[in-house]
């Protein structure tokens, strides 16, 4: 199978299960937050924020370095998987004290510290969770049936156990049990066609991958500070119904950012390989990804400051007005965090995972800092600008230090998708109003390609290019 179909068949695999996941999502988002309302819907949003960053101490990046150690080596999956495993389940233990002890001195009320806690369970769920082992071996249609599966199951779950908000307690026991269903199919998946799994304990071994992993632990920490801090600032300084508007628009945009992750995630084993053997494929994989990024995220910035409004009475209702201004402001973090993707996922990829360390820890510097100097005074609009400002400061680091690997003329890519993007807005702006929501969002996508083909932004030569590429003539099929 050639390069790109392996790459086209891991990324539509991921692609349609995230679809499937994001539908079932909004469906769950919206439930929960008519059912919860705004203070409730807070609460839960709050306290999985809290959750996220002990699921970091979890992590501590054995899962990416298992990736992409995997994916340059696959007669190693069996070592790395069991030593992997014994390492995340112990700091899982380890994490879940910590957290114990932070739920019990914070000024909170003791229904959040349950729901904190109830939340925390999911730091063994996601221990035993080894999506990270078939992301290497490059099965990624493995990993999309169990996010189905799973994100099948807690709607079902919030559906049949969550009737009023006196039942939020159970939102974090459905997330939880369905979390460790994911986990099953994939530990079933691989006994059955690998033959193992279990843990193993080899100190040579564990200091090696803790010595490797610690700079790409450190740097989710860093970027989980400055995803969830604003949450967590807005809860401690704003109350829960602060939180509840913020959360609504945030969980929007993350899952639209989603998408981006998945295919991020599917050429993260080829950019690893490259880096070793390829110099010219690097450069033309990672070319082609920054020029989609742009010409995706542009007319989703403008767009979604334009029809902000009907995206978030149609999900939420009325009672999340509020949110409106944090979505328009947060949808610009989506183009910035996109693009610079490319060069951070790269960083980690071609083992510069210190810089990449580096990058995201200036993030989290900036994000606290411009936190505490706007939610006291803007609330929700300084925490949104502070998110955006924080994906600058990134974008900014990771672009200067992935030049000095491989130069990538991102700007060049930006003129004719602009352009398109305005125009598309122009008519977005003068028929919102008018139209009916989707069939104004559908003229506007047509309206937004056609004319980067007429400006060139993306050709036809290219197109047939990669069609003649996914589908190739038997004999240039590559084994």
């Amino acid at each position: 199978m050639s390069t790109v179909r392996r790459v086209l068949k891991n990324f539509l695999s991921l692609t349609f299960a995230q679809v499937i996941c994001n539908l079932l999502g909004f469906v769950g988002v919206a439930y929960l937050a008519r059912i919860l309302g705004v203070e409730g819907f807070g609460s839960i949003g709050f306290a999985f924020a809290v959750v996220s960053y002990f699921l970091l101490l979890t992590n501590q990046g054995l899962d990416i370095f298992g990736t992409r150690e995997i994916a340059r080596d696959k007669e190693k999956t069996k070592e790395y998987t069991k030593n992997i495993n014994a390492i995340k389940l112990i700091t899982s233990f380890i994490s879940f004290l910590l957290l114990v002890i932070f739920t019990l001195v914070i000024p909170k009320p003791m229904e959040m510290k349950k729901l904190i806690l109830f939340y925390g369970l999911t730091l063994f769920s996601s221990a035993l969770t080894i999506e990270w082992v078939f992301m290497g071996l490059e099965k990624m249609e493995v990993i999309a049936f169990s996010r189905v599966l799973k994100q099948a199951f807690y709607l079902l779950f919030i559906i049949l156990l969550v009737k009023s908000a006196k039942h939020i307690s159970l939102v974090p026991w459905a997330f939880f049990v369905s979390n460790i269903i994911g986990a099953g199919i994939l530990l079933y998946y691989l006994l059955k066609n690998l033959g193992f799994w279990g843990f193993e304990i080899n100190w040579k071994s564990w200091k090696g991958i803790l010595k490797q992993s610690l700079p790409m632990g450190i740097s989710l920490i860093m970027a989980q500070i400055y995803l969830n801090f604003s949450i967590v600032m807005l809860g401690f300084a704003k109350g829960e119904k602060a939180v509840g508007w913020y959360s609504a628009a945030y969980r929007i945009v993350l899952l639209i950012a989603s998408f981006a992750v998945l295919y991020y995630n599917a050429i993260f084993p080829l950019i690893s390989r490259y880096y070793k053997s390829s110099s010219e494929k690097l450069g033309i994989i990672l070319k082609y990804t920054t020029k989609m990024a742009v010409i995706v995220t542009l007319p989703l910035g403008i767009g979604g400051v334009l029809i902000a409004k009907p995206i978030m009475k149609l999900i939420y209702g009325n009672e999340f007005n509020s949110g409106i201004i944090v979505f328009q402001i947060l949808i610009w973090s989506i183009v910035l965090s996109w693009i610079y993707a490319a060069y951070s996922n790269s960083l980690m990829a071609c083992d510069r995972q210190k810089k990449y360390m580096t990058g995201f820890t200036l993030g989290a510097v900036s994000n606290v800092l411009l936190n505490l100097v706007l939610i006291p005074r803007f609330s929700l609009v300084g925490a949104s600008i502070a998110m955006v400002m924080t994906e600058l400061v990134i974008f900014v680091y990771m672009y200067s230090q992935f030049s000095k690997i491989l130069k990538i003329e991102l700007f060049k890519f930006l003129p004719k998708p602009l352009v398109a993007s305005i125009l598309m807005g122009t008519f977005l702006f003068l028929t919102r109003n008018h139209l009916n929501f989707f069939l104004c969002i559908g003229i506007a996508t047509i309206i937004y390609f056609t004319l980067l083909f007429i400006f060139k932004g993306i050709t036809f030569e290219e197109t047939r290019a990669l069609v003649q590429e996914i589908f190739p003539k038997r004999n240039e099929i590559k084994a």
